[in-house]
């Protein structure tokens, strides 16, 4: 079965996406994000074919929708790392490149650290 691995960026957002909806729309809403995020990482460790590149977004990374949200993630082995989750009200492709330097750089942190630990 594929692991689904959240990398440090994605939990922050998990807690940002938490803490401002329950700011905004309280408990209820904020725990029914959580929860169709979850379901869709639990879906995606039963079928990562689900995952696809979309070249409208980037070329490098894999975009899986998660109700009002995107994950962004790379796969590695059998193994899919969530990078970032974004709300899809954000310009995505703009916000991908705005952290594409970083957000690349991480993704070639963690192939190495795959290459190294084999």
């Amino acid at each position: 079965m594929t692991r689904i691995r959240l990398t440090y960026r994605a939990l922050d957002d998990l807690d940002t996406i938490y803490n401002g909806s329950l700011e905004k729309w309280g408990e209820k809403v904020a725990d029914e994000y959580l929860s169709h995020i979850e379901e869709s990482l639990k879906l995606l460790a039963e079928s990562p074919l689900l995952l696809k590149t979309n070249d409208n977004v980037s070329n490098r990374f894999k975009v899986y929708p998660a109700s009002r949200h995107f994950l962004i993630c790379d796969t590695l082995g059998n193994d899919i790392y969530v990078l970032t989750i974004q709300h899809m009200s954000a310009d995505l492709i703009n916000t991908l490149q705005d952290m594409a330097p970083t957000l690349e750089e991480e993704a070639n942190v963690l192939h190495e650290r795959l290459r190294r630990s084999r």
